[in-house]
């Protein structure tokens, strides 16, 4: 991870005189966060591999940022935020994302946007991975969940052991657990 000087080329430039609370792009960390291609802490959650590339800590609680890959057939299954939006970029391949019950194909550079209690969901439906980097605003601790989700065993989540997890950061299934779906 590289973090850029104030006032740095590429750099928001702005810092705080607050004691340079959280870090992040103008709100705490002087000059903003930077992360390469390749960095971030990476994680496996229902079987998609998460790369997380850039915390609540470096943006100064204004947001998450995560890179997922999506192996042809995965889902992530349809459900809802109540206290952060999340933006979903497709950077390579195809990507099935409902939005609000309708279902949209995006190649590579397409963009959602889902406000928070916004029902939405991802699948590769696809014979090739898909990536896709996502925001979440405003951060809710995202590495926290990924670190218990991949405690889990491997194999279909349990939805009793999936469930509370899930709830405790604020990601409402909005329709049958994903083992019930059969993947």
């Amino acid at each position: 991870m590289l973090r850029l000087p104030a006032g740095a080329a590429g750099s928001r430039g702005r810092g705080t005189t607050d004691g340079d609370r959280r870090g992040g792009w103008g709100h705490g960390q002087r000059g903003g966060h930077a992360s390469k291609a390749g960095e971030g802490r990476q994680y496996q959650a229902l079987g998609i591999a998460v790369r997380l590339k850039g915390t609540g800590a470096d943006t100064g609680g204004v947001a998450e940022v995560l890179e997922l890959e999506f192996p042809p057939g995965a889902p992530f299954p349809a459900h809802s935020h109540r206290t952060y939006d999340e933006g979903i970029y497709v950077a390579a391949g195809e990507l099935t994302v409902t939005l609000a019950g309708q279902a949209l194909p995006l190649r590579a550079g397409g963009f959602v946007f889902a406000p928070r209690g916004t029902v939405h969901g991802f699948e590769n439906r696809g014979a090739t991975a898909a990536t896709a980097v996502i925001w979440q605003t405003p951060s809710y601790g995202v590495e926290r969940m990924l670190e218990a989700v991949s405690q889990l065993p491997p194999g279909p989540p349990d939805p009793a052991r999936l469930g509370p997890i899930l709830a405790q950061f604020d990601i409402h299934p909005a329709g049958p657990p994903p083992d019930a779906a059969g993947t």
